[in-house]
């Protein structure tokens, strides 16, 4: 599954927006860029929200009520998608594009969106399933859940409660996601040579995940890292406890913490570590916005 094109009217701050999206390359890199408060995370929760009005994973985000600015009350937001090869077999499509309408604010009727549409944007994570992921701009590590922790994962996906990131802690600490927890660690490594991951670790009452400093052989516990290391963190476990295939992966501000650098070094990571996925990442920096592999700009009024 992959976004080719969008449009919005009634989005605060981004009415009348609209644009194609085609396919550049296997890698598929969008970048949103745009100074700040120009709407780069409400592009971004626009998307969510109207994937979620179409076809939802679970819990909505109260911080979608906000979107519309229109003096109506509502707002409606055009998203053309492109389904994978597999999706399109599975489904026994005619062609691999779909179309839907959604209306965020007041409550009216949009057009009923296709069935298989539906079915496709809330079928549960598989190996050869597309499915969509959100990155966003206050992303952290809260604490864990006591049951249900996948699930609320995939409820969550597209909200932006950190209770999405809980399952993390399963990684660290089951025995049966060896494998994954092992990819994740290399991942992190790769960002920070430096630094390993250890595992979680018992304080008073609380589990803690710590990470090593290779070069000092000294411990830090996750609340102790720097806000790039943190990031970094989050995303190489979570894109290791399950393939990201023929997925869509949105990043808001890729640069926090990491600087223009680091941000680089952090989407070209994204990239490496999915499989036939379209990255969508929003952000202030000229840098990123310049990379070689950027398919498709979209530059925010």
């Amino acid at each position: 599954m992959r976004l080719r094109s969008f449009s919005f009217m009634g989005i605060r701050g981004l009415d009348g927006l609209r644009q194609d999206l085609p396919k550049s390359n296997n890698t598929d890199l969008v970048v949103v860029r745009g100074g700040y408060t120009r709407g780069k995370t409400t592009f971004l929760d626009t998307i969510a929200a109207s994937k979620e009005n179409i076809g939802a994973y679970g819990t909505p985000d109260g911080r979608w009520d906000s979107l519309v600015g229109s003096p109506t009350g509502a707002a409606k937001v055009r998203l053309d998608w492109e389904v994978s090869d597999n999706e399109q077999v599975r489904a026994a499509l005619p062609e691999a594009f779909l179309s839907s309408e959604s209306i965020l604010g007041k409550s009216l009727a949009p057009p009923e969106p296709p069935r298989v549409l539906k079915a496709l944007l809330t079928q549960p994570p598989a190996p050869d399933a597309g499915s969509i992921h959100y990155f966003h701009d206050t992303r952290d590590l809260s604490g864990p859940v006591s049951f249900g922790a996948a699930e609320t994962a995939f409820a969550e996906r597209l909200s932006t409660r950190n209770s999405k990131f809980a399952d993390l802690y399963d990684l660290l600490d089951q025995p049966e996601k060896r494998a994954a927890r092992e990819l994740g660690a290399a991942r992190y490594s790769e960002l920070f040579p430096h630094l390993e991951i250890v595992g979680l670790r018992r304080t008073g009452v609380s589990f803690v995940p710590v990470i090593r400093n290779r070069d000092t052989n000294t411990e830090r516990s996750y609340a102790q890292l720097s806000s790039s290391e943190r990031h970094a963190f989050i995303m190489a476990l979570y894109t290791a406890k399950a393939p990201i295939v023929d997925s869509i992966v949105m990043v808001d501000a890729p640069e926090i913490g990491f600087g223009d650098e680091g941000a680089i070094d952090l989407v070209r990571a994204l990239c490496r570590w999915t499989n036939r996925t379209q990255i969508i990442v929003a952000t202030a920096s000229r840098a990123v916005a310049a990379m070689p592999e950027v398919g498709n700009l979209v530059v925010l009024p």
